[in-house]
């Protein structure tokens, strides 16, 4: 589970900058995954890292607009992480 939490903390990753658009720009994707996968692969290791960073940009940017994910980031800053999200990373989450 403490596993877990050190993955949840990866979804700090996007960096929500205040711009008014519904769309992520490709320098914020690669800037998370990047982001991610240092926090990550402390609880992942190097190789699954990347996969479930990838994995959850991609379910991210599927539900949530750039707007909406700006709704919350700031919670997320604060380290409450909303019950959707923490869906999304369970389910890209790779077996032990």
């Amino acid at each position: 589970m403490a596993a877990f939490a050190l993955i949840v903390a990866s979804l700090f990753a996007f960096e929500y900058s205040g711009r008014k658009s519904e769309h992520f720009l490709a320098s914020e994707r690669a800037s998370f995954v990047a982001r991610c996968t240092e926090t990550a692969k402390k609880a992942l290791g190097q190789h699954k890292a990347p996969k479930y960073c990838n994995c959850l940009r991609s379910e991210i940017e599927e539900v949530y607009s750039y707007l909406e994910y700006g709704k919350f980031s700031a919670d997320i800053e604060r380290g409450t992480i909303p019950v959707e999200v923490r869906a999304l990373a369970e389910k890209c989450r790779p077996p032990n």
